[in-house]
């Protein structure tokens, strides 16, 4: 599993690929081919890292993947990588429960805004987990954070867009 080495894992990613990068010494040790394999390998091990930040939930027979970002990002990620602090970049455990309570209690309120076509609106979104587990329950959502969080929750609802749609 990835959960005892921290962050360091893509610490020493970022590391390598700056090797790989770099004029130094490692790259011109190194032919062509082999650059461009380690530079393969580098990629999928960042996409194995990325992996091992999402949570799968499943509300209403809706399949769901949300994204976390617990590490932080790298240097030189761009201005997208700026929610990738705080508390809004984590799928806490108190989120995947609410998704679960609102599934199983079906409270009054969302089962108002359902059937009169309201809209909810979650405020401090973060990850998105109970908007987009209403949004899988029938409910119109609007997901609300602070903007260094959109980019992350813009990428979970476009994720998850496909699978709520189609379950109506």
């Amino acid at each position: 599993g990835g959960g005892g080495g921290g962050g360091g894992g893509g610490r020493e990613l970022d590391r390598l690929a700056g090797l790989v990068a770099s004029d130094g010494d490692l790259e011109t040790s190194l032919d062509e081919a082999d650059v461009d394999q380690l530079r393969e390998d580098l990629e999928a091990a960042e996409a194995l890292l990325l992996r091992q930040d999402e949570k799968r939930l499943a509300v209403n027979g809706v399949e769901m993947t949300v994204g976390q970002w617990r590490f932080p990002p790298r240097r030189g990620a761009g201005a997208g990588a700026a929610g990738r602090s705080g508390t809004s970049g984590m799928v806490w455990e108190c989120g995947v429960v609410l998704a679960k309570y609102l599934e199983s209690a079906r409270p009054a309120a969302l089962r108002v805004a359902i059937a009169e076509h309201k809209v909810v609106v979650e405020l401090g979104a973060g990850t998105g987990v109970a908007g987009l587990a209403a949004a899988a329950l029938g409910a119109r959502v609007v997901l609300t954070d602070v903007r260094a969080a959109l980019p992350l929750l813009d990428a979970n609802a476009r994720a998850n867009a496909g699978a709520v749609e189609a379950a109506g």
